[in-house]
């Protein structure tokens, strides 16, 4: 749909919401470390310990949601020491 021009309209209303931009400056000659935390249909995001961000979906808890990336916008960024896990809370049954 997104390549299509004709439904454009149509894009722009189905992910309305379902993303954020965080303006912040960052220095490109050192590392941080970056914390994402997916819970139910909310994501949190935090740089080096401090919380930078919230966005709440229902798309992030879609039950066929399989899919998770780093999308970089701009020239390129590096990660290293990337760790996922899954993980279920206490009082969650």
């Amino acid at each position: 749909m997104k390549k299509d021009p004709a439904r454009k309209a149509e894009v722009t209303k189905l992910v309305a919401g379902r993303s954020k931009n965080i303006p912040m400056k960052l220095d490109p000659e050192r590392w941080y470390q970056l914390g994402i935390e997916i819970v139910g249909d909310v994501l949190r995001v935090s740089l080096d310990g401090q919380v930078v961000g919230f966005l709440k979906s229902s798309g992030i808890a879609h039950p066929v949601k399989s899919d998770f990336y780093l999308a970089v916008s701009g020239k390129n960024a590096l990660f290293d020491d990337v760790h996922i896990w899954s993980a279920e809370l206490a009082n969650a049954k």
